[in-house]
């Protein structure tokens, strides 16, 4: 498969210094892994006082209404907020909290993941949520349309918002229903190479300027 055209002709930087991740493959047929983008986990500092809507949600839908991806349907998008430890659940929401989960988590080949209560849970006792939310606003106190293109601290913000997330686990059969081995729950980040502001500077403050406008 050919790369997406805008990183065709890219090179790799070279660097004195690289950083060993662990590979988070299953490694018997028993262990499932899940993987995916945790994202914005608190809402932009520069969207209106009054949207009711989050920076990754109203990003989905105005990808959805250009172009009608399935996966960014406002229905069935997954707000990352949920995500959140320190959010409480609204009256009446617990079910929508549950959905955005089970497709948050959900396995490429199994699809959304009915484990996705309990691995919440599990991921919820490490502090990985937690300290990602809280570097992501203390590297970007004043959100992205106030930043400066030099600011160190607000590319290290946005390569939190742009990481991934594996949860590796094993499973077993009691009375016919699989369940999770929560003694076997690991999770670990990844994909955090710093962004580049000379590339992504411009592209980052004309998608939040649009989604304000």
């Amino acid at each position: 498969r050919s790369r997406p055209a805008k990183f065709r002709g890219d090179k790799i930087a070279g660097w004195d210094l690289v950083l060993m991740v662990e590979s988070m493959r299953a490694r018997s047929e028993d262990e499932r892994v899940v993987e995916f983008k945790p994202k914005w986990l608190a809402q932009s500092l520069s969207a209106p006082k009054d949207a009711n809507t989050c920076r990754c949600c109203a990003l989905a839908a105005k990808k959805f209404a250009a172009g009608k991806e399935r996966s960014l349907n406002p229905r069935d998008y997954p707000c990352p907020l949920w995500l959140d430890p320190e959010r409480k659940t609204p009256s009446g929401k617990d079910e929508v909290r549950q959905k955005a989960l089970r497709r948050l988590f959900q396995n490429s080949s199994l699809g959304e993941n009915k484990h996705a209560s309990t691995l919440y849970e599990l991921l919820k006792k490490t502090s990985i949520l937690t300290l990602l939310k809280k570097y992501q606003l203390a590297k970007d106190p004043r959100g992205p349309l106030s930043a400066s293109k030099n600011d160190e601290e607000f590319c290290t913000a946005m390569t939190l918002r742009d990481c991934s997330l594996y949860m590796r686990y094993r499973v077993k059969s009691i009375g016919g229903q699989e369940t999770v081995v929560a003694e076997s729950f690991e999770a670990k980040l990844a994909d955090l190479d710093k962004k580049n502001a000379e590339w992504k500077f411009t592209e980052w403050r004309d998608k939040e300027q649009a989604l304000v406008e």
